[in-house]
């Protein structure tokens, strides 16, 4: 929504200053060491699926600017974009929360990462109903109902979130 309101300053002749933070930097800020090329190659060697044009330029996209909403249909291949993603992250050794809306949705992102061909057993955790909350794997995918309410110190320990069917979240 940002580009809206950038917009809406700009036709009203509003001013607005972007502030640096911790947490998000600047909103434009953009990541100079991702080409869109590399991308694509990367995307080639850690995958057993060649990727789709739009996929490589959806991830080439987030990697480029550290975040991105990424909108795609049904059966366009998200996993593998998120999975593509993923596993960039997890090759910086930075520790990943994928958030999904349901249990379901929790075992087809693990089963579709393995089925990439990553070794999901010493990576990937699953947290829902049951499931423990705790674990060192760099990766823990976990449908939102069962982490909203966990203090924000659980949280701190994680670089990147990435969420899935984002039009659920609130």
């Amino acid at each position: 929504l940002l580009d809206k309101i950038v917009q809406f300053c700009d036709n009203y002749g509003y001013t607005y200053k972007f502030e640096d933070n911790k947490f998000y930097g600047t909103p434009y800020e953009e990541n100079d060491n991702i080409s869109l090329e590399g991308v694509k190659d990367y995307m080639h060697s850690i995958c057993a699926h060649t990727p789709r044009k739009y996929q490589i330029e959806g991830v080439y996209g987030a990697l480029k600017h550290n975040r991105k909403l990424l909108i795609s249909p049904t059966a366009s291949g998200k996993s593998l974009m998120i999975y593509s993603l993923v596993r960039y992250y997890v090759d910086k050794g930075e520790k990943i929360l994928l958030v999904v809306p349901t249990t379901s949705l929790v075992e087809q992102m693990y089963k579709d990462f393995e089925d990439y061909g990553w070794d999901v057993e010493d990576i990937c955790h699953k947290i829902y109903a049951g499931k423990d909350l705790l674990s060192q794997h760099p990766v823990i995918i976990s449908t939102w109902q069962s982490i909203y309410k966990l203090p924000k110190t659980w949280f701190e320990r994680f670089d990147v979130v990435i969420g899935d069917e984002a039009h659920q979240f609130k």
